[in-house]
């Protein structure tokens, strides 16, 4: 398979090419998870003005559905055509900040997944403060042995301290909760980071979450500490998925039917999960796997995009 590269994407739009992707019976779902004025390369980010862009290009060109809607046109047989679903992750504080004005101009609907533990707590999530130890650190070089294994990797540049950042977030995603707290705590003394109080207040809270759900916005569970589904056991899993789900509703006061696999890739839920989902009365998840929506589609493994430089194409 040829890699999709910025040049091949600058091409495809440059050349009208992705409208007849669009006269495919498809759908995408699009993936976001902070919208900031100022990106840092490290935290999973994107630009405001680009988000605005792509949601007035999405407005234009495409039928922005609730994803809850996908899901039933997979099931129903109806058309998914020029069609797409716009969600967000984790429950950050600019979804509401930044995002939801623009979702509101544009009457478009999205759903957020809510990691629930860190609304309730207003915690920082665990890899947002991995992120950030790397991203401020002044040391040169990682010793891997911080993380169990051998070797060291060089950390003189951006580049290098996030490569160095991804080996150590694989390497936490395995680890129980406690075990990971505690590792994440030693990385920040390691590499000379003191606290996160820089990072102020992330999270979305609860006022915020009911109001952006009574106008147009869906919420979603995505667990409430955001493990690797496959590295916790099963009965901790379900206590995972079952809680976020029921606190998410006792807060909005409406059902939720949707739910998005922490880190999602297909080797990090299982079989088991899915079931998990059916029976706890799911109507659909998404994972983090690249890739369009169809007929043939599983509702509980349900692929999705990056966000794509609609803007690009905005004009065309």
């Amino acid at each position: 398979m040829i890699p999709i590269t910025p040049k091949i994407r600058n091409l495809v739009f440059s050349a009208n090419l992705y409208r007849l992707i669009s006269l495919r019976n498809l759908s995408h779902i699009v993936t976001y998870h902070m919208i900031s004025d100022s990106l840092n390369g490290f935290y999973p980010e994107t630009a405001t003005k680009v988000f605005e862009r792509q949601i007035a290009h999405l407005s234009k060109n495409y039928e922005i559905i609730p994803l809850d809607e996908v899901s039933l046109r997979i099931t129903t047989g109806r058309s998914l055509r020029r069609s797409v679903a716009i969600t967000f992750d984790d429950g950050f504080r600019d979804n509401y900040e930044k995002a939801y004005p623009i979702l509101k101009r544009y009457n478009a609907p999205a759903t957020i997944f809510v990691a629930a533990g860190y609304i309730e707590s207003g915690d920082i999530p665990w890899f947002i403060r991995l992120r950030y130890i790397f991203k401020n650190t002044d040391r040169t070089r990682f010793q891997l042995r911080a993380i169990g294994s051998d070797g060291v990797m060089p950390m003189t540049s951006r580049s290098e301290r996030f490569a160095a950042s991804q080996v150590a977030m694989e390497y936490l995603m395995l680890l129980p909760e406690r075990d990971r707290a505690s590792l994440i705590r030693d990385l920040a003394d390691d590499l000379k980071v003191a606290g996160f109080d820089e990072l102020g207040n992330l999270m979305l809270d609860w006022r915020q979450i009911r109001e952006m759900s009574e106008n147009g916005i869906s919420m979603g569970a995505h667990t409430v500490t955001h493990p690797n589904l496959n590295s916790v056991p099963l009965g901790k899993a379900e206590w995972e998925i079952r809680t976020s789900k029921e606190t998410i509703e006792q807060n909005i006061r409406s059902p939720v039917t949707s739910f998005a696999y922490p880190f999602g890739r297909l080797q990090q839920f299982s079989r088991q999960h899915v079931d998990l989902l059916k029976a706890l009365q799911f109507k659909c998840a998404v994972t983090t796997e690249l890739g369009v929506v169809s007929h043939k589609s599983n509702v509980f493994e349900l692929h999705r995009s990056a966000p794509w430089d609609f803007h690009m194409a905005g004009s065309l």
